[in-house]
This record gives C-alpha cells, structure tokens and sequence, in this order.
C-alpha cells in the first residue's frame, strides 16, 4: 500500500463528519467535526464515555475479555470499582499497551526487560486493535446523540459521509500502516470490499500536533521565524521532528530533517516506578502484583506523571486506609512517603534520552537556534520540562509550549489535517533511532 501522510486531501463534503482517531499506550481520545450546512464547523473532543466518574477528553486504552474472547468492558469503564471486581472474581483477561504490538519489527525498546501488554489467547493484535476502535468510534455516535439536542437528526444526516484520520507515531512504516487499516476493517468502520485504503487517513503523530500548535493561532510571516522542532513527550514513545512553514493558507508544513525517536515514554517511567516500588514493599503483604497495580494506577497518573517536581522533597502515595502504618516500610497513615531522589531516578532515562534526541534534531537542521515546542503526555510533567529547558538553555535552545489542550492535540490535528487541508512534505528517509546514554 502506498505512502499516503505527506499528500494535500480533498476538501470535505457537507453533511458529513470527520473523526480523529489517537489511540495511546495507556489513553486514547477521539475528536471529530460536523459538516452541515446550517452551522458552523469547529473541532470538538469527546468528553463523555460509559463509567467516566467526569468529564474528559482522553480514556483508559484497556479493555476486559472473557476465556472466550468476547470483549465485555472497554475505556473508562475499566477502572471503575464494580468492573475491577468483577474482572478479578470472574478471572477476565485484561489488555493493555495492545498498540505496541503494531509497532515496526525494527523499533526495539529502551528497557531490555519490557514487554508489551499479553494479548488474549484467542486474539491477535489487529483483532484487539480494531474491538477498541469499534468502542471508540460507539462511544463517539453516542456522545454526538446525546450531547446535542436533535443529535439524533444531526447523526442521520452526518452518518453517510464519514471521514476516518487514524494518527500513527512517527516514521511508523507501511507494514504498521497497514496493521491499522486491517483493524478498521476489523472494526467495521471501512469496508474491505470497496478499496478501503480509499476511507481512510493515516497522519504521523508529530504532523497531527503541529497541526493544532500552528492551526488557530497567529503564524509569524515572518521566514527566519517559521522553523521549529516538536518534541513529543508521550506514552509509550519520545517523537522529535523539525519542520518549516511552506505555505499559510492552506497550512503546508515541510520536514526539514527526519524524525527520531526513542521507546522510553511514560509507560517506561511506569515499569521503573513499579520496581522501585516493588524494592520497597519486598516481602510485605503489599507485594502482590495486583496490590501493587492498584497503587500505581492511582498513583502515577493523578500525581506523579503530572505533579512531580523540584517544589518537594518527599511524595506521599497512597498504599492502604488509615489505619495502615509500618514504620520499617516508611508508611503512615495509609502513605508510603518517597523521596524526590528515588522518584528522579525513574525519570531519569527519559530525560537524558530526551535531550540527545532533541540536540540530535537541532545538529540535523544545521544547528540552527529554533524553539522546541513540547507536547505529550509527559509535557505536561514540570520536573521534567524544567530539567529539558535548563539542560538545553546552555546550547541556545529556548523551550516551550503552545496553547493547545495537550490531551486531544493530536486528535486534534487529524481533524484539522482533513478540515483544513492541512499537508506535510517530508524527507524520503526516517532515522531509525538513537545511541542513547543507559
């Protein structure tokens, strides 16, 4: 199957709807836009989906099958209490980190010892990756009946002409390109009867990101300031991409130089954060595999991936109600205290593979002063960022962020790579990864 990321897209046809599909590691989102000819089109997120306690716009990528492969919860689903019970009394097979399983044969990860998420006996990845699309794309129709008032009429009308953007991590290859579009089909989403690689768009990730930092924003005429390098900071991958500013309207980026990459994003921090603690809890009644997910799943996305910074020295998390203390475990009150040192330590890696693919990228472009715009899962971490700009200051490196909602950027910009005809030309050639330090 042909390249098809760099090409200009036709202008989309009224009635119809454009949806934006970014499937994480750990969390996906979906956004999509209405074309009728009564209103205006704006690019929205889907902030409801079943069992979400709230409103947001990304959700879990698990999903719950029974010994006979039916799937029986997905999304946010996953992580409600009735669910989580009901998973360990009834022995359901859990899957996550599926999206892994479609990466390039070539793409190796930062730690030796991880795996990517076991996958149900019965079913392979392509099967998995499309029963999530499928979930994905339900909970979009239901949001858009729901949410708006005549949603019901508004789905009719959109329904038959829809248009699928899938974003892929950058430099993913035609074989994983591929993979994707089996399990839309899979899904039911595109049909494999009618040239289904025809209902379809492939964006890389990096070009989907930039498309929301430049899209509804002032771009400068200026040309000395319209290159920069984007670093994507995300779940499973650290992305890095230069690109210049060929045309305005309609966008038109150009690669400047290939993108790189490093598998050591989040989930990695995650694997070094559980052996820490799983050092610390040795021996103890806490040291059962799904204690300690548990303590993790709330622990490392409501506080640590977000909140950990320079501003404490200790971190409190959560392992047990109040009535839990052991002074030889250092926990008190329900808390195990840890130290910004050890934390630092799980953050590490990433941090130090960060910057050699960000000053690697610069070096590429001619070493050049341009801003590194962060976005990602990650960005979002101030110990981080802060060590990314302090370390890159001294090279002449200025850090920043964009105004964009991190958590649908991406799903975003393969809406507005459709709406907007938004397009990247870039370079023959991906790099194919970095030495980094271990």
């Amino acid at each position: 199957m042909g390249y098809r990321y760099s090409s200009r897209t036709s202008a989309p046809k009224a009635p119809g709807i454009i949806l934006g599909f970014d499937v994480g590691s750990i969390t996906s989102a979906v956004s999509f836009a209405l074309l009728l000819h009564d209103r205006p089109v704006e690019v929205r997120s889907v902030t409801w989906s079943t069992g979400q306690d709230s409103p947001a716009n990304r959700i879990p990528s698990i999903m719950y099958y029974d010994r006979h492969g039916d799937l029986l919860a997905a999304g946010a689903s996953t992580v409600s209490d009735s669910v989580i019970c009901d998973a360990e009394d009834e022995g359901w097979f859990k899957v996550e980190r599926f999206k892994i399983h479609l990466r390039p044969y070539d793409w190796k990860f930062d730690c030796s010892d991880f795996q990517p998420g076991l996958l149900p006996p019965s079913k392979t990845a392509i099967q998995v990756m499309g029963d999530f699309l499928r979930y994905l794309y339900g909970e979009t129709v239901r949001y858009i009946k729901q949410h708006y008032s005549d949603g019901k009429e508004i789905w009719g009308q959109v329904s038959h002409e829809k248009y699928f953007v899938f974003s892929l991590p950058n430099g993913w290859d035609n074989v994983s390109q591929h993979r994707m579009l089996q399990a839309a089909i899979h899904a039911g989403l595109v049909s494999d009867y009618y040239e289904p690689e025809s209902q379809v768009k492939f964006v890389f990730e990096g070009d989907a990101s930039a498309f929301s930092c430049l899209l509804g924003h002032d771009i400068d005429d200026n040309p000395q300031n319209n290159r920069f390098v984007l670093f994507d900071a995300g779940e499973s991958i650290l992305q890095v991409a230069s690109y210049e500013i060929d045309e305005i309207r309609p966008l038109s980026l150009k690669e400047i130089s290939p993108s790189n990459h490093s598998y050591s994003g989040s989930v990695f921090i995650y694997a070094r954060l559980r052996d820490l603690l799983k050092r610390k809890l040795c021996g103890s009644r806490y040291d059962v595999q799904e204690i300690l997910d548990g303590i993790l799943e709330d622990g490392f996305g409501s506080l640590l991936k977000f909140s950990f910074s320079d501003s404490k020295q200790f971190y409190l998390l959560r392992v047990g109600d109040r009535r839990d203390n052991d002074s030889q475990l250092d926990i008190q009150r329900g808390f195990l205290k840890l130290d910004r040192l050890e934390l630092a330590t799980c953050f590490g890696q990433c941090v130090r593979n960060a910057l050699a693919l960000i000053r690697q990228q610069v070096d590429l472009c001619g070493g050049k002063s341009m801003p590194v715009y962060l976005v990602g899962a990650l960005s979002s971490n101030s110990w981080m960022v802060e060590r990314l700009k302090e370390s890159l200051l001294g090279d002449g490196i200025t850090v920043a962020s964009r105004d964009i909602d991190l958590n649908s950027a991406v799903a975003d910009g393969c809406v507005s790579h459709v709406l907007h005809q938004a397009e990247c030309k870039r370079e023959a050639k991906r790099a194919d990864g970095i030495i980094c330090s271990r």
